[in-house]
């Protein structure tokens, strides 16, 4: 009988077909192996995979740091109002005149309606006056002697947008000026005249309209050449807030006597800025044209004396110096035995 038929009698007649007998013992066996193996393994797996996600999200946080999201947004949440510092225009330190207009804009991002400018002078509110569609304001105010506080604010009902302060000193009073060298009347020889004096510190001073640096106590300096014949020396003081006090002597300038020696003041550098240094090369010849050794020169800048020093077999001494702080013109004086010599140095920015 061939095979088919064989199963379709056995499937007639009941007869199953006989499977092979599983191996009982072995698979639990191997089940309570597996169940060991996992009790052992299972916590050093799971913290694998911990350590795993976390340095996975570690790199990620560090590819997009934007998606952390660890810091909370602040918006704004008053219509747009952005805090600003309200300006004025050119609001002097120092005036002599009581009455002072400020001037300023608002800046366009703070243009709303029914927004005002308020102006406080000294702790009370002088004027509330509202900006023009293009934001310009303007106020008046009365100041007092001394420093006055002025506040600038933009509000919106008791709200303040935008504010600004500054400090405006009224000083009506004119400087202090001493002239002391030469005084009203006094013959001097031609050709050098010398003008010696002292200002309020501060006060930016003139001496026959050719501006001088004062010392930083006020103190000035100056020397030009002139003829002989009567001299009108005019010097003005003017202080921070513009108020000017003139000093005038008139002085008598003598005809020259022949010097016993002749001084020459050289500068490397004419104009230098403010506290550069400079080099003054300084030449003493004798009436008979013999330069001058070992003769004691000392040098002074305004003044201010500098140093000293002595000259070569040559005639030359050379001595180097700071130019003043503040930018102007500066006389270079050297004076030896029996004659002046100076130069001229500008300092500017």
């Amino acid at each position: 009988m061939d095979r088919q038929r064989y199963r379709r009698a056995a499937r007639q007649t009941g007869i199953k077909t006989r499977l092979p007998r599983r191996l009982v013992l072995i698979d639990l066996a191997l089940l309570a192996v597996a169940f060991f193996f996992m009790l052992l393994a299972g916590p050093r797996i799971g913290g694998a995979m911990s350590t795993g996600f976390d340095e996975f999200g570690g790199q990620l946080g560090a590819l997009f740091p934007n998606a952390e999201g660890s810091k909370a947004i602040d918006l704004p949440t008053t219509a747009g109002n952005v805090s600003a510092q309200l300006t004025a225009d050119n609001v002097p330190d120092f005036v002599r005149d009581p009455d002072l207009k400020l001037n300023g804009r608002v800046p366009a991002f703070a243009m709303v309606a029914g927004r005002n400018v308020a102006v406080k002078l000294n702790g009370v509110v002088t004027a509330i006056v509202p900006p023009d569609a293009a934001g310009a304001f303007a106020a008046a105010v009365t100041l007092k002697d001394g420093p006055n506080a002025i506040e600038l604010a933009l509000i919106s009902g008791t709200d303040v947008v935008a504010n600004s302060a500054y400090t405006v000193v009224l000083d009506r009073q004119p400087p202090t000026l001493a002239v002391t060298r030469p005084a009203n009347g006094d013959s001097v020889e031609a050709p050098t005249v010398s003008v010696q004096g002292k200002a309020e510190t501060g006060a930016t001073i003139s001496v026959n309209d050719r501006m001088v640096i004062p010392a930083p106590d006020g103190s000035f300096s100056d020397s030009f050449t002139a003829s002989a014949g009567p001299l009108t020396i005019t010097v003005v003081a003017r202080d921070r807030a513009g108020n000017e006090t003139t000093v005038k002597n008139q002085i008598t300038v003598k005809p020259a006597t022949t010097s016993a020696v002749s001084i020459s003041v050289i500068l490397d550098k004419t104009t230098v800025k403010p506290g550069g240094f400079v080099t003054a090369t300084i030449f003493i010849i004798g009436t008979n044209g013999v330069p001058r050794a070992g003769e004691s020169v000392s040098l002074s800048v305004g003044v201010i004396p500098i140093a000293t020093s002595t000259t070569d077999v040559t005639g030359i001494a050379r001595i180097s110096f700071a130019a003043p702080p503040n930018e102007g013109e500066a006389a270079v004086v050297v004076l030896a035995s029996g004659g002046t010599g100076r130069a001229t140095l500008t300092v500017a920015k």
